[in-house]
């Protein structure tokens, strides 16, 4: 094996070892939210799928309930999209992401 083979295989373990969150503010869009949800779930990449409810009234947050894989992060209803990033954030670092995206 060579220098560059040694190294690539390095970076790759490397990057198959990094936890990934991935943040998914939420108002008021159960179907939105599911059809995201279930095309998330298609990756082979995996990550920690964080959905942050903003206090939502149409049923988004029972629907979350049929995810076991998801970590649902309930709002106050007034957190916004900013505030509901922020949550998320808070919760991925807590959690030992080393990158996470929205």
């Amino acid at each position: 094996m060579d220098l560059n083979t040694t190294i690539m295989d390095n970076m790759i373990k490397e990057i198959q070892d990094i936890k990934v969150g991935i943040i998914i503010p939420v108002y008021n869009r159960l179907n939105t939210t599911k059809s995201c949800i279930e095309r998330l779930e298609k990756l082979t990449k995996s990550f920690v799928l964080y959905v942050v409810d903003d206090n939502s009234t149409d049923g988004t947050s029972q629907m979350l309930s049929q995810f076991s894989q998801v970590k649902v992060i309930n709002g106050t209803g007034d957190l916004w999209w900013s505030g509901t990033i922020n949550l998320g954030m808070k919760q991925c670092l807590e959690d030992g992401c080393d990158v996470f995206i929205w």
